[in-house]
Parts: structure tokens; C-alpha cells; sequence
């Protein structure tokens, strides 16, 4: 069993993560969160989690523009589980998926699909069965997202042995298949129990390059150690704009809507001051992210040290 021993505490019970069923219901409880979030070392993961959030120098336009978007980062997220689970990519089996997740049917998997295509992402799988057309991931794709997902361990490996031990992995096909699925599994039936109860940050994330800019305002300080909510950030929309690879006008629509929700507070001299709820909120959601990338850490390794077991079996 792994779990991590910070100061004598565990930061992760193995019971929050014993099933998707279970991890899922730990992801949305209060309590369980606040006991994470109360855990030695809980907040030194904050400044490197929120940096898996910027568009990086080397990151192509094409992948900051797919990965900072909420919405087009999950399809691709559930296509490529799908890829790796019995069955394959199809139109049915994504509409599917995200219809269990709250994120509509058929016609949003039809426009994922054919903007995945239109990118160059996906492409009809040569080994359809005639009865559905079959698509599978592009090299690029495949490049892109391993490059994004593994940024999360990076952030999160003081949490649970079990993401260290994954982390360098993750180039491995097999390795990021298992825990790609497992990381989806555990999504979907998440989001499937999600409720909006007041303000939230999906007033950010929802938004084309949300995360992106908030990423921009919350390491503005740039200092080490512990991130710092206390010191007004300068704003600057033409500097956000090209860091995050939006326009100025998209730039403003989310410090707009980060305003209205509460998160920041826009000050006379152009500078905006971030908020203790966008604190809470921030950690509510790195709590979550934790116990996601936790369990999908633990099963992955299960499954890959269970592998030359089965096949000598097999054989």
C-alpha cells in the first residue's frame, strides 16, 4: 500500500482512494478535502501545481490553445480512453462518455471528433470492423497530452509514493494508457455527481485560456517558497495576451468574470488584489487534483507491475 509520511501524518487515507466509486465521492466531500488540505506539505505543492498551467516557452500555439481550454483538454482526455479500452475510439462510445459527465451527447462528441481531426489529432483507424468508423490518435496528439498529463506528477510526487514512481513512466505507451484510463475513469464519475453550489472556478476554467491567465496573475509575485495571495498584482492585458496565446479582449473576459465571481478585486491604480475565496476555492480544487492524480497513480502501477505475471500465465 502506498501512502506518504509527512511530519508522522499520512497526507492520503487509503480508504478515500480504495475504488473509483470511493475516490470519486472524496473528491466532492468537504470534509475529506479539508483534511487534505490541513496536511504538512499541502500547500507547498500549490506554486508548481499552478504552473502546469502556463503555456510554457516550447509549448506549440496548437497545444497551448488545446490544453487550456476545460472543455477540448476533457474530450481529448475521454477520447484517448477510449483509444486505450476495448473498443476503441468511435463516435457512439465518445457521445457515450460524455453524456455520462454531464458535458452533452452526440453533438458535442461530433464537433470534439471533427475538431481533433481538423487539428490533426485524430484519424480513422485503419482496423474498423465496418460496423463503426474507428479513429485513433495521432503521434501529435499522442506527444501533446503526454507532455501536458505529465505535468501534474511534477507537481504532485511529495503527495503519494505511488505518483514519484509514475512520473518517470509516463513516456512509456503502456504506462500512460493505464493511467490515462484510470485518471478518466475517476473524472467521469466525478463529474457525473457535480453539482454548481455558488461561486466557483468554472467561472474561470470554462473559459478559453482561463486557467492560462489565472496562472499568469497568481505567479506574478515570482518569489519561491509558499504561493502568496497578499500583494496586488500588476495587470497587464497586452502581457497576458501574449503569454497565454489569447486575445487582449478574451484576457479581460476573465479577469471580468474572476471579478464578478469574487476571486479578484480590480484596484484604482490598475493593479488587482487576489481574494481569500479564490484561496479556498484554489485549494478546494488542488485537493481534488491530488486524490485524482493519487489514485491514478496507484492503479496504473498495479496494472504495469501485474502485466509480466499475466502474460507468463498466459504463456
Amino acid at each position: 500500500m502506498y501512502f506518504l509520511r509527512l511530519g508522522g501524518i499520512r497526507m492520503l487515507n487509503s480508504e478515500w482512494l480504495a475504488s473509483a466509486e470511493a475516490a470519486a465521492r472524496a473528491t466532492m466531500d468537504r470534509d475529506t478535502l479539508a483534511a487534505l488540505r490541513g496536511r504538512p506539505g499541502f500547500r507547498s505543492m500549490m506554486r508548481p501545481w499552478i504552473a502546469t498551467w502556463r503555456v510554457r516557452e516550447g509549448d506549440s500555439a496548437m497545444l497551448a490553445r488545446t490544453l487550456h481550454d476545460i472543455g477540448r483538454y476533457l474530450a481529448g482526455v475521454f477520447a484517448l480512453q477510449l483509444h486505450y479500452s476495448p473498443g476503441g475510439l468511435t463516435l457512439t462510445r465518445l457521445a457515450e462518455t460524455l453524456k455520462l459527465t454531464g458535458m452533452a451527447g452526440t453533438g458535442r462528441a461530433r464537433t470534439s471528433l471533427m475538431y481533433l481531426r481538423f487539428i490533426g489529432y485524430v484519424e480513422p483507424a485503419a482496423d474498423g470492423d465496418g460496423r463503426a468508423r474507428r479513429y485513433r490518435p495521432t503521434e501529435r496528439m499522442l506527444a501533446a497530452f503526454k507532455t501536458r498529463v505529465a505535468r501534474d506528477p511534477q507537481a504532485f510526487w511529495p503527495a503519494d509514493p505511488a505518483i514519484l514512481a509514475i512520473a518517470p513512466q509516463l513516456e512509456r505507451d503502456e504506462v500512460f494508457g493505464a493511467y490515462l484510463r484510470e485518471m478518466a475513469e475517476l473524472t467521469s464519475l466525478a463529474l457525473s455527481g457535480y453539482r454548481v453550489d455558488g461561486p466557483n472556478l468554472d467561472v474561470v476554467s470554462h473559459r478559453f485560456g482561463g486557467f492560462a491567465v489565472l496562472s499568469e496573475l497568481l505567479l506574478a509575485d515570482s518569489q519561491g517558497g509558499d504561493l502568496s495571495l497578499e500583494e496586488p498584482r500588476t495587470v497587464s492585458l497586452s502581457a497576458l495576451a501574449r503569454d497565454c496565446h489569447v486575445s487582449r479582449a478574451q484576457a479581460r473576459s476573465v479577469l471580468n468574470a474572476a471579478e464578478q465571481a469574487g476571486f479578484i478585486e480590480m484596484l484604482p491604480d490598475g493593479r488587482c488584489r487576489l481574494t481569500a475565496l479564490l484561496g479556498e476555492h484554489l485549494e478546494l480544487l488542488m485537493a481534488g487534483a491530488i486524490l485524482v492524480i493519487a489514485f491514478a497513480a496507484r492503479r496504473a502501477l498495479a496494472q504495469v507491475e501485474a502485466a509480466p505475471a499475466r502474460m507468463a500465465a498466459a504463456g
